[in-house]
């Protein structure tokens, strides 16, 4: 794993015990100076000091399989595995701590955030969000009219997608409808391209 600081045009190296399968750079809002790394044969995650590329502290997964999509949102490290599994970890800024696990079919996951672009707009609910598993629209991926709901939510591709927000208090997952699929998958697709031309 190698960092980039381009305010002092410097650079930091770390080799690792096990093959990196998965990063993200994304810290949460209180810990600016953190990232995430997913690694091979061990079956981990880590948090890694920035830019000293130290490990704060690690977890090993319940399961011997690859974790392949990690970050950090709602106030927990999601981690998406081959085997269509998210697990959801906490984080106190010490410790990080497995804390639940949800199957979502067999293919592995890709995780993303999706921002919560119109929070204060009203609009028309025919269904009540409370339920687990019940299916949303388009419109429900960006706006919401309960306060207690994150500015963000996230996005996991797989076999059968879903999206995980906070309502209530907690953290609640909901099925993509059908018709709202291919299109999350492409706007995922043309972000994850912009991300690689901005890198490269």
């Amino acid at each position: 794993m190698m960092i980039c600081q381009l305010t002092d045009q410097t650079s930091r190296e770390r080799i690792f015990d096990n093959e990196v399968t998965c990063i993200s750079l994304r810290p949460p809002k209180q810990l600016r100076s953190i990232a995430l790394v997913g690694t091979w044969a061990d079956y981990s995650v880590h948090v890694i000091s920035l830019p000293s590329l130290t490990t704060l502290t690690s977890v090993r997964l319940s399961v011997d399989i690859v974790p392949r999509s990690v970050i950090f949102s709602l106030e927990k490290v999601f981690v998406g595995v081959g085997d269509g599994s998210v697990f959801q970890c906490d984080f106190d800024g010490d410790s990080l701590l497995e804390v639940k696990r949800t199957n979502l079919g067999n293919d592995q996951v890709r995780l993303s955030i999706l921002p919560n672009r119109n929070k204060n707009r009203k609009r028309k609910r025919s269904s009540s969000v409370s339920s687990m598993n019940h299916s949303i629209n388009s419109e429900d991926l960006v706006e919401t009219e309960n306060d207690d709901v994150d500015d963000e939510a996230v996005f996991a591709c797989c076999s059968k997608p879903v999206v995980f927000y906070k309502a209530g208090g907690r953290i609640v997952h909901s099925s993509v409808a059908l018709e709202v699929r291919f299109s999350m998958v492409i706007i995922i697709w043309l972000l994850n391209s912009v991300r690689m031309f901005h890198v490269w």
